[in-house]
């Protein structure tokens, strides 16, 4: 059985990484609606050519793509770091039913040596049972 403490542990994992989750989401998402924000009532800003063949929008549409790939690569890192290791040794402490279960799963009867051999049978035999 679980534990209180261990249940309070796992508890406060989850809400570490909700915590994580939800300010990387509202990052992403502030930022991608700015960006939409300004693509639909300020659209002579983001013409504005920086460099020629490079436009204010153009930049700052790749900056929206390089956030999104940023914010997962600082989920996952944050995820292997912290997160796997606090949980791999908090289910090492929990022997679970699963575990158990899947002990048993294991113990695969031998079917082959408990039905006889079918190929053998007549059409008769077979509908006689």
């Amino acid at each position: 059985m679980i534990t209180e403490d261990a249940l309070a542990k796992l508890h406060q994992m989850r809400r570490t990484r909700l915590r994580l989750v939800f300010t990387l989401t509202a990052a992403m998402l502030f930022v991608y609606l700015g960006f939409i924000t300004l693509i639909a009532f300020d659209k002579p800003l983001l013409g504005t050519i920086l460099v020629p063949g490079l436009s204010l929008g153009i930049l700052l549409g790749a900056a929206v793509i390089l956030l999104a790939w940023l914010s997962t690569f600082i989920y996952v890192q944050w995820m292997n770091k912290h997160h796997d290791p606090l949980l791999e040794a908090q289910t090492q402490e929990i022997p679970t039913q699963s575990q158990e279960i899947a002990a048993e799963t294991l113990e695969v009867p031998n079917l082959a040596q408990e039905t006889p051999d079918m190929a053998q049978e007549t059409p008769n035999e077979i509908h006689s049972r």
